[in-house]
């Protein structure tokens, strides 16, 4: 997340400088976020990927380092 506001924040710098300092110009440059369209999505796989976490957890705790992890790694 730091890399990617860092390179959003370089990008609006770069279309700054190349706008002559216009920041409405440069703003309206950028690429949209698509957040009307991808909130649903972004948030159903955020959650899934928590929940496969929590359960690699479980799966060790049970298993061991051994046999769990081993398992969690093969998926």
């Amino acid at each position: 997340m730091i890399v990617n506001v860092f390179l959003w924040v370089a990008r609006f710098a770069h279309e700054l400088y190349r706008l002559d300092g216009d920041l409405d110009s440069a703003w309206e440059s950028l690429p949209s976020f698509h957040l009307k369209q991808m909130w649903l999505q972004g948030g159903l796989m955020g959650a899934l990927y928590s929940c496969g976490n929590f359960c690699s957890i479980i799966a060790v705790t049970y298993l061991g380092q051994g046999v769990g992890y081993s398992f969690i790694q093969s998926r």
